[in-house]
C-alpha cells in the first residue's frame, strides 16, 4: 500500500514537472514569437504546439507499444520453451507460478529467462549422467556378453529411473568382479589338477584360457574355462578312483599274501593322488597279481573263508549259501577267484546297505535272551531263598524288558516293511522272514508259559520231581549266550582276526540240526516222570529256533509233542483224594 502511494506521488511530481516545463516553454516560445512575428503569426505558431506535442507522445507511445509486443512474444516463446523443458525433464509442473502473472511483462520475461536457464542446466546435467551411464553400460555389456539396456534422452528418465539404472550398472560391476574371481579360482584349480595328472597335454586354446592376461569375462570365455576345468576334474576323479581301487585290491592281496609290513608301510606313505602314485601302485599290483596266480588255490580258499564269515554276518541260510554253486569247485583258476571275489563284494554291499536291520535283529535277540533268562529264573525254586536285592533287580529288569522289547520289535518290523516295499521281497534271517521269526518265538514262549503253569500246578499237587531242571536250563542258556556273543564279536572285529573263528558257528549251526536236544520228544508213559519235568526254555532260546529255517519242521513237531503233556498229566497224576489216602496209610 505504501509503495503504491509513493509511486502515485512520484507520478504526480513528474506530471507537475511536465506542466511546469510546458508552461515555461510555452511562455518562452510566445515571447520569442511576439518578438519575431505579429500577433496573428504568433497565434498560428502557438496553435501548432499541441499537435506537435501530441505527435511526440504518439511516437513515444508507439515505440513503447512495439516494445510491449516484443515482450509479449518473448514471454510466449519462453513459456513454450519452458513447457518443452518440463516435458523433457519429466516434471509435473505446467507453466509458471500464479504470482508471476501479476508482475510486469519485463519481470515476467526475466523470471522466465532465469527459470529456463536453471532447466537448461538441469537438462545438461541429466544428459551428462545419461551419457556416462550409457558408456559404462556399453563397456560392461561388451565384457559380460549381455544385452544392454536403453536409457532414452527424450523424454529424460526420472530420478527413480536413473537410480534403477545405476543399480543395474552396480549389479553388472559386481557380476564382472565375481566372474573375474571365478576365473582366478578356476585357473588355479585347473592348473593344480593338471600338475597332479602330470601327463596331460595342453593345446594353444587351453593355454590362452589358463594364462592370457587380457581375458574378458564374457560368457564364451567363462563357458570354455569351465568346460576345461570340468574335463580336467573328470580326468582327476578318474585317476583318483583308479588309485583307490588299486589300493583296495592291493590291501586284499597284501593280506592274502602276508606281505611284509615294511612294504605295506612304504606304499601307505603314497597319499597324494598323482600319476606317479598310480604308476607305483599299478606296478605293485602287477607284482602281487603274479604272485596270486602262482598261489591261486590258497587265494580261493582264503576268499572262501571270508565268504563264510560274511555269510554269518549277513545271516544267510544253508539254501541261500548253496545258491553259490562254485563254492566247492576244485578247478582253481582266475575265473573261479573272480566269482568268489564278486560274491564277497556282494555280501559286503548287502551288509552295508542293511547294517541297521542286522544290528536291530541282534539287539532284539539280546533283549529276548534276557527275557528268557528271567523266565528261567522264575521257575527256579531256589530263587526265594535269597530275599535280598536279587528279586527286586529281577523285577526291574522284567519291567525294563517289557518296555524295550515292544519298541525294538515295532521299529524292526517297520524297517523290514520298508525293505520289502523297496526290494519287493521280505528280509530274512537265516531263511526265515523277521515277522515270522518274531511270531514263532512268541508262540513258543506262550506254549512254554502254559507248560510251566501246568508244571507248577502239578508240583503243588505233590507230583514228585526227578533231578534238577534249573541246572540244565542254566547250562543251555550259557551256551546260547556264548553263541550270540561270538556272533557279535565277529561283527565288531575285523575280517582278518576272525577268519578261523568264523568256521565255528557254521559247524555248530549244522550240528544243532541233528543234535539230540533238537530232536528230543516226550517219552512214553512208562518213562513219563523223567521227561515230564523237561524245560522248554532251551528250545525257545536255541539258535535252531531263532535262525535256522530248515529246522522249522522239527521245532513244530517238538511243539506238538508238548501238547500231549495235558493228556499225560490227566492220565498219570493222582488226584488230591488218592494222595491224602496214601499219606494216611503211610502214616499209619
Amino acid at each position: 500500500m505504501e509503495s503504491s502511494t509513493s509511486k502515485m506521488d512520484q507520478f504526480k511530481n513528474i506530471n507537475h514537472q511536465m506542466h511546469t516545463i510546458c508552461t515555461t516553454g510555452f511562455e518562452r516560445l510566445r515571447d520569442l514569437w511576439d518578438e519575431m512575428f505579429d500577433a496573428k503569426l504568433c497565434l498560428d505558431q502557438a496553435k501548432q504546439l499541441p499537435d506537435q506535442m501530441m505527435a511526440f507522445f504518439d511516437e513515444i507511445y508507439q515505440e513503447s507499444n512495439q516494445l510491449r509486443e516484443i515482450f509479449v512474444a518473448e514471454i510466449a516463446e519462453l513459456r513454450q520453451e519452458a513447457l518443452e523443458l518440463q516435458r523433457q525433464l519429466g516434471e509435473q509442473q505446467q507453466g509458471l507460478p500464479a504470482a508471476i502473472e501479476s508482475r510486469s511483462l519485463f519481470e515476467q520475461r526475466s523470471a522466465l529467462d532465469e527459470s529456463l536457464n536453471q532447466m537448461q542446466q538441469k537438462l545438461s546435467q541429466r544428459h551428462v549422467i545419461i551419457d556416462e551411464y550409457l558408456l559404462e553400460m556399453e563397456t560392461l555389456c561388451e565384457e559380460l556378453s549381455v544385452e544392454p539396456r536403453t536409457l532414452p534422452k527424450d523424454p529424460l528418465p526420472t530420478e527413480r529411473e536413473l537410480v534403477e539404472f545405476r543399480s543395474y550398472l552396480d549389479y553388472l560391476i559386481a557380476k564382472k568382479m565375481q566372474r573375474q574371481e571365478d576365473i582366478g579360482n578356476l585357473r588355479r584349480e585347473t592348473k593344480k589338477l593338471i600338475s597332479c595328472l602330470q601327463t596331460i597335454s595342453i593345446t594353444k586354446e587351453q593355454h590362452r584360457l589358463l594364462n592370457a592376461r587380457k581375458f574378458p569375462p564374457t560368457r564364451e570365455n567363462m563357458h570354455d574355462l569351465r568346460m576345461l576345468h570340468e574335463e580336467v576334474a573328470a580326468q582327476y576323479e578318474s585317476l583318483k578312483q583308479h588309485i583307490d581301487d588299486t589300493r583296495r585290491k592291493l590291501e586284499r592281496l597284501w593280506q592274502c599274501l602276508e606281505t611284509d609290513p615294511a612294504i605295506v608301510q612304504k606304499f601307505g606313505k603314497l597319499t597324494s593322488y598323482t600319476q606317479t602314485t598310480f604308476d607305483k601302485l599299478s606296478a605293485e599290483l602287477d607284482r602281487c597279481d603274479a604272485l596270486r596266480r602262482e598261489n591261486m588255490e590258497a587265494f580261493v580258499e582264503r576268499t572262501r573263508c571270508y565268504i563264510m564269515e560274511w555269510w554269518e554276518r549277513c545271516m544267510k541260510s544253508q539254501d541261500e549259501r548253496a545258491q553259490f554253486t562254485m563254492f566247492h569247485s576244485k578247478d582253481y583258476n582266475e575265473g573261479l577267484l573272480k566269482l568268489h571275489e564278486l560274491e564277497l563284494d556282494c555280501l559286503k554291499q548287502f551288509y552295508g546297505e542293511n547294517e541297521q536291520i542286522f544290528q536291530m535283529v541282534l539287539q532284539r535277540q539280546e533283549i529276548w535272551n534276557r527275557k528268557l533268562a528271567l523266565e528261567n529264573k522264575s521257575n527256579d525254586p531256589t530263587r526265594y531263598h535269597n530275599r535280598g536285592a536279587k528279586l527286586l533287580q529281577e523285577e526291574k529288569e522284567r519291567r525294563r524288558i517289557s518296555t524295550q522289547l515292544p519298541k525294538i520289535e515295532a521299529k524292526l518290523l517297520e524297517v523290514c516293511k520298508q525293505y520289502e516295499e523297496e526290494h519287493g521281497r521280505k528280509f530274512t534271517v537265516y531263511g526265515t522272514p523277521v515277522q515270522e521269526l518274531i511270531k514263532q518265538q512268541w508262540k513258543q514262549l506262550e506254549k512254554y508259559q502254559k507248560w510251566s503253569a501246568r508244571k507248577k500246578a502239578n508240583g503243588v499237587l505233590g507230583v514228585p520231581t526227578v533231578g534238577s531242571t534249573s541246572n540244565r536250563l542254566d547250562d543251555l542258556m550259557v551256551k546260547c549266550s556264548s553263541i550270540m556273543s561270538s556272533n557279535r564279536l565277529r561283527l565288531v572285529t575285523g575280517s582278518g582276526s576272525t577268519l578261523k573263528a568264523s568256521l565255528t558257528p557254521l559247524v555248530t549251526a549244522s550240528a544243532t540240526k541233528s543234535g539230540p536236544w533238537l530232536k528230543r520228544k516226550l517219552a512214553t508213559p512208562t518213562n513219563s516222570k523223567k521227561h515230564a519235568k523237561r524245560s522248554l526254555l532251551p528250545e525257545l532260546n536255541s539258535p535252531s529256533v531263532v535262525i535256522i529255517s530248515s529246522a522249522e519242521s522239527t521245532i513244530m513237531q517238538e511243539s506238538d509233542c508238548y501238547e500231549d503233556i495235558r493228556t499225560y498229566f490227566d492220565n498219570n497224576v493222582p488226584n488230591r483224594s488218592s494222595l491224602v489216602s496214601r499219606r494216611t496209610r503211610l502214616h499209619q
